[in-house]
């Protein structure tokens, strides 16, 4: 069964939805080195900040099918599922509605910096201040900056 999850932005409508491994240990270290990296560059700009999300786990993605692949055509490994031949499917967008099959939520705060992730234990938060006001806040993240806010 997959790890669902989505990952906001505060003050973009926009949500990225991750259908499989979005448990803390998968998603957190791209996740905070790309916003740590984007605040850093951009300041908050939430908009470009979940673009640069999406860009960031796409090139992550690929990277990880071509090892698999390498590894596969010599016998190290076997490729299984997505990795055996890209497919349309494991990423979208939402404006403004949580979907409501979430394991996790991350919401990402600019002005801090920092992320929040939520362990989502019951269906149909469908809102963003439903998780983070009845979600059990799992970890919180301050992210390291020298730049002065």
């Amino acid at each position: 069964m997959a790890t669902r999850g989505q990952i906001g932005v505060k003050g973009s409508d926009v949500l990225i939805y991750k259908h499989w491994d979005c448990y803390p240990e998968e998603t957190l270290p791209t996740l905070k080195d790309t916003v740590g990296v984007f605040y850093e560059e951009r300041g908050n700009d939430p908009e470009y900040c979940v673009a640069q999300i999406v860009r960031a786990y796409a090139r992550r993605d690929e990277e990880r099918r071509k090892e698999r692949k390498e590894r596969a055509e010599k016998g190290e490994q076997r490729v299984m599922g997505n990795y055996e031949s890209p497919s349309m499917t494991g990423w979208g967008l939402r404006c403004k509605h949580v979907a409501p099959d979430i394991e996790y939520f991350y919401w990402v705060d600019l002005e801090e910096p920092a992320i929040e992730v939520y362990e989502c234990q019951e269906w149909g938060y469908e809102t963003v201040e439903n998780v983070r006001e009845r979600a059990p806040l799992k970890e919180r993240l301050k992210l390291e900056t020298t730049q002065v806010v």
